[in-house]
């Protein structure tokens, strides 16, 4: 050392001043390198949160778009154009949705072999799409599916596809619906962020295949795989990272990426990636620090220009000055100065470029500074957000310790953050649980066995866990049911750096639920006890969601047949009419009381019923609550009373009518016999005037009408004679077919149906004349132009089940003999009358009203029946 020292005494004094100025220079020269760097990492530091804060954004975007495409499809499979699969609806209906969402670059729906029957854009004929990975998958899941790269067969774009099954009524899989979503809007958002040059923003399916680039490199086009090393990180088991590595370009980024899940529990069918320029992110701390570097180094050479040049021993003092000021700059005194004059020597320049160099350091520095408050304000600004959650929230480390305990806390649980700040050991679980234990944050990684163990309800939402628990020391040792959430902290790195929990008081929520429970378990205990046919259904599709024994007793269903399934699947409602009228009215005073229908039972027995019901609501939904009382026996006894009340009545009535015109013809028939005899009598002899002999013609005339008119008052009356004999109906009719059309017009068509192997009747031939010549004669009264009378014959049985709507019919055998035409109709009160004697709708002169009555009568004298179906 002593050797050392006399060597350099024996210095001259520049030799010296370049030695000191190396002293100086050095500290310096690694103060700013290290300040540099300590920048530098700053700047990556910032430059990937701003990569993950950008991915994360854009996967949350994503993340929006999958949940409206599935909300749309979800909607579109429950509307009855695609159930039915109705191409032309659903072209329109895709049509309008995507003018509407032109982000869809096609919305579409293919049968279950993959051809498609209806999209927007239209489609080339016989596209089919059942080598699409998103068609396969829904086809084998039966949910919510996403493809791989494509280039879409109709949009001609790159697009992210989504598929969605749609399901009968049933649950049986009857198309799929496709929507996919054009990629290029990425680069529309991307344009407008201010991204560093030489940044990228990368979309890949799942295996890895470039679905998006931007900016586009038409080196690395679309479709071609990212690089192995890349996608082995970014599909790795964590969902949210970064990593830094060259790109498909060959320039080194650090990169950040986030993959996309349709459900937590898949595989992600999409990879977000955000890669910056490595050069980039350091090029401004590294040009400062080269600038500080370059500074200090034209100020040492300067130096030692001045040192070797001026090796006086005047420098000593100055020289002595600026050591001491390295000194303490190099022990971390920014502020430090030469305190030498700035003059136009070689050291008062010297000193002004320590000083300017000190200045530039000092600056950075307090720019360094100001930075780490930046982010303690920051980080006081989360403290102040966790301060005022509504929620009761507190923060742990990773050693259990509270590091956050905000205000809702302190009035849940009365205990300040002084005193809580800094516990551990559970100490936060005393207020709650009386005892130390974990708490939901502390089980974030927990199994589930082991937070059940402690929880009454756990369920996982993303990365947080959400559960309820009743907590008999919360509030003071009053107790109180509590909901939570908690979730893990994690740096930079995505290490976990602590836990977070929220707890919201749930008391008076849970409390109501139980109390709603109870009242459920005693409605249902009246519900199954009730005689009356008792049932539940929504209102918004008519689901029966219960029903008693006593409802399934009067269908005739199991609960498992009734259950789950509508009235109108069931086809219960005998008159849908009815079921418009009663849902009406519930939806305009919310109650029906004793409203009177028809039901259809299992067996297809049609029920006469009595309803009540009412709109209830529970969980939120409406309901109608419906009780039904069987009144099939009481209704079918009245009106079985009531028809033979109005039977024995017109029969009555016609028999009355039928005994007074009986008689009234018969002594007619006798004055006309005198009036017609008299007349002839009077013709037969020599008649003096031609205006004696035109009024006896008259006269003559007069009483054959009226005989005629006796006659049908006769057959009204059942006095007609007749000789009846067996023949065949067919027959019979056939011969009469010229005379019919005579009676009918040319633009009247006549149609003869004749029925196979007819059974023989017993009737008088006249009387089948009068029947067939009174029925068309009137069809064609009821005909205006152009129309149309058809005569059918056939057997018929009548039996029990006839009787039903016409108890007057006597059970066997019988031939049926019809005649219909197109003409007008008649009304209700027309048709109640057609057979009185007299009755007529024609005008006067134009109908005596005795050919119906005719008919009838001569039906009645052969033992036959009469039915008559019209409406106008």
């Amino acid at each position: 050392m002593v050797g050392a020292e006399s060597f350099m005494t024996s210095w001259s004094i520049p030799r010296k001043l370049l030695l000191l100025l190396l002293v100086i220079f050095l500290p310096s020269s690694a103060i700013i390198t290290a300040s540099g760097l300590t920048y530098r990492r700053h700047e990556i530091q910032e430059a990937t949160r701003n990569a993950q804060f950008l991915v994360q954004s854009l996967a949350d975007r994503q993340e929006q778009i999958a949940i409206e495409t599935k909300q749309m499809l979800g909607t579109l499979a429950q509307l009855p154009e695609v159930q039915e699969m109705n191409a032309s609806a659903c072209n329109g209906l895709f049509f309008e949705l995507n003018r509407k969402y032109p982000f869809y670059s096609f919305i579409g729906a293919t049968t279950l072999d993959g051809n498609v029957f209806a999209s927007s854009p239209p489609c080339e004929p016989n596209t089919n799409f059942s080598d699409r990975k998103h068609i396969i998958d829904a086809v084998r899941t039966l949910d919510f599916t996403a493809g791989e790269f494509i280039v879409g067969r109709v949009s001609k774009v790159q697009s992210i596809n989504f598929a969605y099954p749609v399901l009968s009524a049933h649950d049986k899989l009857i198309a799929i619906l496709t929507a996919g979503v054009r990629l290029d809007e990425y680069a529309r958002f991307l344009s407008k962020v201010n991204l560093p040059e030489g940044s990228v923003f990368v979309i890949t399916d799942h295996s890895g295949i470039c679905l998006f680039r931007f900016p586009e490199n038409v080196a690395v086009p679309a479709g071609s795989p990212i690089p192995i090393e890349s996608f082995q990180r970014v599909s790795g088991e964590r969902e949210l990272g970064t990593y830094e590595g060259a790109g498909e370009d060959g320039v080194y980024r650090t990169y950040a990426f986030k993959q996309q899940r349709l459900k937590e529990d898949s595989s992600p069918y999409l990879y977000l990636i955000v890669g910056i320029a490595k050069d980039r992110i350091v090029y401004h701390a590294d040009f400062m620090m080269l600038g500080y570097l370059s500074i200090l180094g034209i100020l040492g050479f300067l130096a030692m220009y001045l040192a070797l040049s001026f090796g006086n021993k005047l420098l000593t003092k100055p020289i002595n000055q600026l050591v001491e000021a390295t000194r303490r700059f190099g022990k971390g005194e920014m502020n430090i100065r030469t305190g030498l004059p700035h003059s136009s020597d070689e050291v008062g320049q010297l000193a002004k470029s320590f000083d300017a160099m000190a200045s530039l350091v000092e600056m950075r520095d307090i720019e360094r500074k100001q930075a780490e408050e930046a982010l303690r304000r920051s980080q006081r600004q989360l403290a102040d957000i966790i301060e005022f959650f509504p929620d009761a929230t507190f923060v742990i480390n990773n050693e259990g310790t509270v590091i956050a305990w905000n205000r809702a806390m302190e009035e849940m649980t009365g205990i300040p953050k002084s005193k809580m700040i800094g516990k551990g050991d559970f100490e936060y679980s005393l207020p709650f649980f009386g005892n130390r234990r974990p708490a939901l944050l502390d089980l974030v990684f927990a199994s589930e066995e082991k937070k059940m163990e402690y929880y009454d309800s756990v369920s996982t939402i993303g990365g947080a866990i959400v559960a309820e628990t009743y907590a008999p020391d919360a509030h003071g040792g009053k107790g109180a049911y509590l909901w939570g959430v908690a979730t893990a902290l994690f740096d930079e790195q995505g290490n976990v750096t602590g836990a977070i929990e929220s707890i919201r008081d749930i008391n008076e929520r849970k409390l109501a639920e139980i109390a709603l429970r109870e009242s459920e378990e005693r409605f249902s205990r009246f519900f199954r006890a009730s005689p009356a046919g008792t049932g539940i259904s929504r209102l918004s599709d008519g689901h029966f969601i219960d029903a008693n024994d006593a409802f399934l007793g009067l269908f005739g269903y199991t609960r498992e047949e009734a259950v789950g399934h509508s009235a109108l699947e069931l086809g219960i409602w005998a008159n849908l009419a009815d079921r418009s009228k009663m849902l009406k009215t519930l939806e305009e005073q919310g109650r029906l009381q004793d409203f009177e229908t028809q039901f259809r039972r299992k067996s297809g027995e049609i029920m006469d019923a009595l309803i009540s019901a009412e709109v209830i609501e529970m969980a939120g939904q409406q309901y109608m609550l419906g009780l039904t009382h069987d009144i099939t026996e009481r209704k079918r006894g009245e009106e079985e009373r009531k028809k033979l009340e109005e039977q024995l009545f017109q029969a009555q009535k016609m028999e009355s009518v039928g005994r007074l015109a009986g008689g009234v013809a018969h002594d007619f028939n006798n004055m006309l016999s005198v009036i017609i005899g008299r007349a002839e009598m009077a013709l037969e002899q020599d008649v003096p005037t031609e205006k004696l002999k035109h009024n006896l013609d008259e006269i003559l005339k007069a009483g054959l009408r009226s005989a005629d008119l006796t006659r049908q008052l006769l057959g009204f009356a059942r006095k007609q004679t007749a000789v009846p004999k067996i023949l065949d109906l067919n027959n019979t009719i056939s011969g009469m077919l010229k005379m019919l059309r005579r009676l009918i017009s040319e633009d009247i068509d006549l149609s003869w149906q004749p029925g196979l192997d007819l059974w023989k009747v017993k009737i008088d031939p006249s009387q089948v004349d009068q029947i067939l010549a009174n029925l068309v004669v009137n069809a064609r009264d009821a005909i205006f132009g152009v129309g149309a009378v058809t005569m059918r014959t056939e057997n018929v049985v009548i039996d029990d089940s006839n009787r039903a709507e016409n108890p007057e019919f006597i059970p066997g055998q019988y031939v049926l003999l019809t005649v219909s035409d197109t003409g007008a109709g008649m009304t209700q009160e027309v048709r109640e009358n057609i057979f009185e004697p007299f009755f007529t709708t024609k005008e006067v002169g134009k109908g005596t009203g005795l050919g119906l009555s005719t008919v009838y009568g001569i039906v009645k004298q052969n033992d036959g029946f009469i039915y008559v179906a019209s409406e106008p």
